[in-house]
């Protein structure tokens, strides 16, 4: 991971609680995890969701009983992530759109 902790403190002041099979749970390291996953430009659910599961199992303990919804959980969060980061570009690009607008009638 591009950004580690320095030390357990700060590892726990990156923990997040999502939900895995209807109870709140914290997640250490999880939005660095979908960053670094993101980053890798993988296409398919498959391939995300275990690069997901395998950076997250470094920071945190995965029952084995409980691997499916922790991963089924992971990737909603993921997803959650991809559409935040797809609306935030759409934006971005009718922001760029209107200031370019706004400079070309102000050169007219």
């Amino acid at each position: 991971m591009a950004d580690k902790p320095c030390c357990a403190a700060d590892a726990l002041r990156r923990i997040r609680q999502i939900d895995v099979n209807g109870i709140l749970t914290g997640i250490s390291m999880l939005d660095e995890s979908i960053s670094e996953v993101r980053g890798l430009g993988l296409s398919d659910d498959r391939g995300i969701r275990e690069a997901l599961v395998k950076r997250v199992k470094i920071y945190n303990y995965i029952p084995p009983a409980a691997a499916e919804a922790y991963a089924d959980a992971i990737m909603r969060e993921y997803r959650h992530a991809e559409r935040k980061n797809v609306q935030g570009r759409a934006g971005n690009e009718r922001r760029d759109k209107e200031v370019d607008g706004r400079e070309q009638d102000g050169k007219n």
